[in-house]
């Protein structure tokens, strides 16, 4: 690259350590909590100093529990979800405040619905199942500041049919959204009434934000991303085909 660009060097995890533990009990309820401390690591030396502001090495120590119940039929499921993150930073240099340490506790909530009608039907002398399936997947989780924290590990997913019904749509954990939106959705899928095979799929899903999100990956507090405004998202639409044996085929429209 020229001289009035530099590429930003990646962290190294120096190192991670992660431990997972989970039960679901015979009442139905589910639990698990989560731990991981890592070391982030960036050699910045042969940056110009006006870029060290940005780059903290440091450790990420957070903790995840969740608790959910759900309750399933053979015409729809309600799986009721409460999450508690709990993150600690301990920075090599201090933030613009003067801090070299930072706790974060959020709490999430979230409600994932749906039903699932089914008929018998023929296509082409076929014999064939078809099922509607709407979806309601509510999340809350209030706002917090999370601008002057480091990015070690957050990048955003893919707004797609999958991650409309997600509570957080980075991956890592240095970002956790504010949230108080509905997504609503519809699926039919067609079965081979013989072999019991999955022939189509097709989907719609929007969600509504009831309030603005403010928590994104800018540095800059309160401040409102494209698409995170309140109101309507924009619409999804995919389908799904398996064509033969061994091709299928998948495509989405926002």
């Amino acid at each position: 690259q020229d001289t009035s660009s530099y590429i930003l060097p990646p962290y190294d995890r120096a190192p991670q350590i992660t431990m997972r533990y989970g039960q679901s009990s015979e009442s139905g309820l589910d639990w698990s909590v989560m731990g991981e401390t890592t070391r982030f690591e960036a050699d910045y030396s042969r940056l110009p100093r006006e870029y060290w502001s940005s780059l903290r090495n440091g450790t990420r120590s957070y903790t995840q529990a969740q608790v959910s119940r759900p309750l399933t039929s053979s015409w729809g499921y309600i799986t009721p979800k409460v999450q508690l993150h709990a993150t600690r930073y301990d920075l090599q240099s201090p933030l613009s405040d003067g801090s070299t340490s930072v706790n974060r506790v959020l709490p999430t909530f979230s409600l994932d619905s749906g039903l699932v009608f089914e008929r018998e039907t023929t296509w082409l002398g076929k014999g064939l199942t078809q099922t509607l399936e709407p979806r309601l997947f509510y999340v809350r989780t209030p706002f917090r500041d999370q601008s002057m924290l480091p990015l070690y590990d957050t990048g955003l997913t893919d707004f797609s049919l999958a991650t409309i019904y997600s509570d957080n749509p980075y991956v890592g954990q240095d970002r956790i959204v504010d949230n108080n939106a509905l997504t609503v959705g519809l699926n039919s899928r067609f079965f081979d009434s013989t072999t019991g095979a999955e022939l189509l799929r097709l989907g719609i899903a929007q969600r509504v934000r009831f309030s603005d999100q403010r928590v994104n990956l800018s540095s800059t507090p309160y401040t409102i991303a494209p698409g995170d405004s309140k109101g309507l998202s924009d619409l999804l639409l995919g389908a799904s085909t398996r064509w033969t044996e061994t091709l299928s085929l998948d495509g989405a429209i926002q």
